[in-house]
């Protein structure tokens, strides 16, 4: 069996079954809030289903920041089949599809990912050259945004045709994506070897701090994006299945556009006012949504997805730079992440009965509360302009 030290299985490996596995989740996340319709599940039982994938992606990643240890191929294999059968089943058997069996595919599709999506990031952190790290998770991030460029469209013309299909899809793409994971090996854990200024690492803390609430905040803007607006576009304002594909698709084609500009972009990671521009641009898309314009939804689409991308890529990076062990580090950012997630699915899930306009009110409120929170603790810093902090050479990246 290969290892991921090999330069060659690094490059090739890892990255296809990053968009293997990035066709997965978007393709059926993107059909889940169909599938239930078409069992006649309301918003909680959406809600539900995505709070369980993250949930247990959450839980796992959390146990193995305690731990500091990878998961073996062995057991991501095992989860693999099991999703396998569970969805061969719900194929095969009609009466088999109910709320509760997607609840427990998308349980096992947060597993399997947490136990390889913080290990294939931290292989990238770990062999990196300082100067690289920002190239180096760039090229990571675009490597799974792609796909998410295309899986709803695929998605959405397989709905077109059945829920079946979906199900069909993601059975091939597991068992390409097993036989991929039969030539890496990610359980050695790495050591991050950066080195950051004493200027930097004095105000390191408040940047980790600053990102990790906006990305909680605007993971929640792209869920109800992602959620909610599907019943919102279909039942109310009466557009068809391939409008919302649309707009998951401006998501993602936001975050590709901001992962290939970080990557080449040199000064972004010690200026705190782009964290701020973020949150403000998500506002933005929000408050699109109150417009009920298909054009002005693709548009806020595009902006929350922007937004959103750029406050993975600087948590991401601000994680690497603060903790030693790879794994550890990746995995904190994905519990931050999923932290955000899971509280735009319940998000959208509950606060969508009481009415449509109840989630995207409670996300507003939320985002002008934490820059309000942000300006105080700007206030209260020894260092009230972080703005000009001068970023190191070893870790600016020359184009």
């Amino acid at each position: 069996m290969k290892t991921m030290n090999n330069a060659n299985t690094f490059k090739i490996s890892p990255l296809i079954a990053v968009i293997i596995f990035s066709f997965i989740i978007n393709s059926y996340f993107t059909a889940l809030p169909f599938y239930m319709k078409k069992m006649a599940a309301g918003s909680s039982e959406i809600g539900i289903a995505f709070a369980s994938y993250f949930s247990c992606y959450l839980m796992l990643c959390l146990y193995q920041n305690k731990i500091g240890k990878k998961r073996s191929t062995k057991s991501i294999a095992v989860l693999i089949i099991l999703l396998i059968i569970s969805l061969a089943i719900t194929s095969i058997n009609q009466a088999m599809q109910s709320p509760s069996i997607f609840y427990l595919v998308s349980a096992l599709l947060g597993l399997i990912q947490a136990s390889i999506w913080p290990a294939l990031m931290s292989e990238i952190v770990s062999v990196g050259a300082e100067k690289e790290l920002n190239k180096r998770l760039g090229r990571f991030n675009i490597s799974w945004a792609i796909p998410m460029l295309i899986s709803p469209m695929v998605a959405a013309f397989l709905l077109s045709k059945d829920t079946l299909y979906i199900s069909l899809l993601m059975i091939v793409l597991l068992i390409f994506l097993l036989i991929v994971l039969s030539f890496l090996s990610i359980e050695n854990e790495k050591t991050s070897n950066l080195n950051i200024s004493n200027s930097q690492n004095k105000h390191l803390s408040l940047l980790l701090l600053f990102a990790s609430s906006a990305l909680i905040a605007v993971s929640i803007v792209v869920m109800l994006y992602k959620t909610h607006l599907a019943q919102l576009m279909v039942n109310k304002l009466n557009f068809n299945e391939t409008s919302f594909a649309l707009v998951v698709t401006f998501i993602n084609l936001g975050a590709v556009f901001i992962f290939f500009v970080q990557q080449h972009w040199h000064s972004w990671q010690w200026n705190k006012r782009w964290l701020i521009a973020s949150q403000l641009v998500a506002i933005l898309a929000i408050v699109f949504i109150f417009s009920e314009s298909l054009l002005l939804l693709f548009i806020g689409a595009l902006l929350a997805g922007m937004a959103h991308g750029f406050m993975y890529g600087a948590h991401q990076f601000y994680c690497s730079v603060s903790n030693s062990s790879s794994l550890k580090a990746m995995s904190k950012h994905e519990i931050v992440q999923s932290g955000g997630i899971i509280s735009g699915s319940l998000l959208a899930g509950f606060a969508g009965e009481i009415n449509f306009s109840m989630p995207y009110i409670t996300a507003l409120v939320i985002l002008i509360t934490l820059l309000m929170y942000q300006g105080i603790m700007t206030c209260r810093s020894p260092q009230k302009n972080l703005s000009k902090i001068n970023s190191s050479p070893d870790l600016r990246i020359k184009v």
